[in-house]
């Protein structure tokens, strides 16, 4: 792609909470990248920061300059609120002070906070992107700070973006009066790729393991077709629910049936998603799935349930790729009309179209763009 003609090259630093070999972090490290891989391409100078866990440090990544700080958590209360490490303090700053525009993908935890106050501090204007991580808390914690620190830092950003307006609700709710923008996740889609011969009747669920992401429902589907020559899989680092997928693969004798792959690295996920018949996600509230994404950019058929941010347009393309209804009976019923056409509800190829129709990163940069150009003239 050309460079942008509307507008100066930039030096743009995009900063995480956590990166990791796992997926630690999940969908703002997927998001921030593909921002970082098109920017790239149109000429811009792109960096992402991090911290990052000893033992699961990122891969090395040739297209995107990524550099990391091994942190830790300084209380087991609130494990990734907490992470830190005073050795962030110097290169944040550096790379900040460098920057023309510093975007910041936040949520309520320390290197979120640190970062805001840095650019403040040195006069650098930033961009804020909550991906649903900042919703109403009745906990007085955190009541206390979003008070003294959420709310104010936010405040301060030139734009934070939100992922759908369901979010950009529950964002003014909590009187941020920073403006408010909803930008939608996007893919780079390939449409010269090269498709694989896809294993038969393989169900993959892919995500964090926390309770949100519905796990349960997932280990209820394979108990209801065990006896129907299907695979399930399951990746994903452990949120909390390792344990419990575990106790319940025993406790059903679904040893034959079901399976905990483990977690993988972010370079082998297209590979898991581009061979299985179908993906799973029946978590609640989802709003704005990466991995679907990457699922549909690879031709793959999905299935998530109605509350995900996105279903309306899943339900317009094809109706079987969105559960029927928010609970279990929804889930079986569409995962039941996907079954009996073998997964074969939608070519491969018009699914890939859909997605690079619908969530095609090019038109997401295009107003990411005007965000940035704005915000350097307002900095004039």
């Amino acid at each position: 792609m050309a460079p942008d003609k509307d507008g100066p090259l930039l030096n743009i630093l995009h900063v995480l909470t956590l990166n990791g070999r796992n997926g630690e972090y999940g969908g703002p490290v997927r998001v921030a990248r593909e921002l970082c891989l098109e920017l790239n391409k149109r000429g811009h100078m792109t960096k992402i920061f991090s911290g990052a866990l000893h033992g699961s440090e990122p891969a090395p990544n040739l297209e995107i300059d990524e550099s990391y700080i091994l942190v830790k958590s300084i209380t087991k209360k609130f494990p990734t609120s907490s992470l830190w490490s005073w050795k962030l303090i110097r290169p944040l700053t550096n790379l900040v002070k460098n920057s023309d525009v510093v975007h910041i993908h936040f949520a309520r935890d320390l290197i979120s906070f640190i970062t805001a106050l840095i650019s403040i501090i040195y006069r650098k204007q930033f961009i804020t992107q909550t991906h649903g991580m900042i919703i109403s808390d009745m906990r007085l914690s955190t009541r206390v700070i979003d008070l003294f620190l959420t709310r104010p830092l936010i405040n301060r950003s030139k734009t934070n973006f939100v992922l759908t307006n369901f979010e950009l609700s529950a964002i003014k709710t909590l009187r941020i009066n920073s403006p408010s923008t909803v930008l939608p996740n996007g893919i780079a889609v390939n449409q010269g790729i090269k498709l694989n011969l896809r294993s038969k009747n393989r169900i993959v669920f892919c995500s964090r393991l926390d309770k949100r992401k519905g796990i349960e429902k997932f280990i209820e589907l394979a108990a209801l077709f065990k006896n129907e020559n299907i695979k399930f899989d399951i990746y994903g680092p452990d949120g909390g629910e390792l344990t419990f997928i575990e106790s319940e693969i025993k406790k059903k004798n679904l040893i034959t049936v079901l399976e905990y792959k483990g977690a993988i690295p972010a370079e082998q996920v297209h590979n898991v998603l581009s061979q299985c018949s179908l993906l799973v996600l029946p978590s609640k509230d989802e709003p704005f799935p990466m991995v679907v994404l990457e699922a549909m950019a690879m031709g793959t058929p999905v299935l998530v349930m109605p509350s995900c941010g996105f279903a309306q347009s899943l339900k317009a393309f094809e109706p079987s790729f969105v559960a029927a209804s928010e609970d279990i009976k929804g889930l079986i019923e569409s995962f039941n009309l996907q079954y009996n056409k073998h997964f074969n509800n939608k070519l491969e190829k018009e699914i890939i179209n859909f997605c690079d129709k619908t969530f095609g990163i090019s038109a997401v940069v295009d107003s990411l763009f005007l965000t940035y150009t704005r915000v350097i003239c307002d900095d004039k």
